[in-house]
């Protein structure tokens, strides 16, 4: 609950955080971008999910900036000697946050990306890239591990003893492929964990799991 509460106290103040001269441009430039993937997502981000992915890109923003300023403590790990533009990496850390959650837009964040490293004289091999890759590595790790601690209890209490579970994920956090392949690692070291795409939407498969656990044989026709 804590990192909840940190990460949504983040989203909600986020902007008011980055207002003062220290690293604003980059900061203030990218959230704007943040917001124009967000607000371009195919199908629309439902719900407070737009909200979660403004708030990663900043917890990843934020961390880059840190790991040169020292100011704060981290969401994640302490990113040691950093060197290189705190630019690239803030720009960085935004970049692969954007391309982890909305890789349909790949092509428009890149190119942007490209572009504004270009016209800002950093190259893609500035020792702040770097910076802001570990930073978003980290962000995406941490969000998998708790989503697979989250999984390890639900499991625990709806199904007791080992044995044979199909784990099934839905929502659009998983729609990036680093965090899904290491939620995947990570609920599938426990014997019995399958991690398998949802056979049915959300409201349907919580309707067929009722049926289900009351003892019927179906629903709307299905076994």
């Amino acid at each position: 609950m804590t990192g909840v509460r940190r990460i949504a106290g983040l989203a909600a103040f986020g902007c008011l955080v980055w207002a003062g001269p220290a690293a604003a441009d980059p900061v203030t430039d990218w959230n704007a971008i943040t917001l124009q993937v967000i607000g371009a997502a195919v199908p629309p981000r439902p719900g407070p999910s737009g909200v979660l992915d403004l708030a990663t890109v900043h917890v990843a923003v934020h961390d880059a900036v840190q790991a040169f300023e020292h100011r704060f403590k981290p969401y994640g790990s302490h990113i040691r000697h950093a060197s290189g533009s705190r630019t690239a990496a803030v720009a960085t850390a935004a970049r692969d946050v954007l391309l982890a959650r909305f890789a349909a837009q790949a092509t428009f964040i890149n190119d942007t990306y490209d572009a504004y490293l270009s016209s800002r004289g950093l190259a893609s091999n500035n020792p702040g890239v770097f910076v802001g890759q570990a930073a978003a590595a980290d962000i995406l790790g941490s969000a998998a591990q708790a989503l697979a601690t989250m999984t390890a209890a639900v499991r625990r209490q709806l199904f007791g003893s080992p044995g044979h579970v199909d784990v099934c994920y839905s929502g659009g956090v998983f729609r990036s492929a680093p965090l899904l392949e290491r939620f995947r690692m990570l609920v599938e070291l426990e014997d019995g964990n399958r991690v398998s795409v949802p056979e049915s939407g959300a409201a349907e498969g919580a309707l067929m799991e009722a049926v289900r656990i009351g003892g019927k044989s179906g629903l709307g026709g299905k076994p």
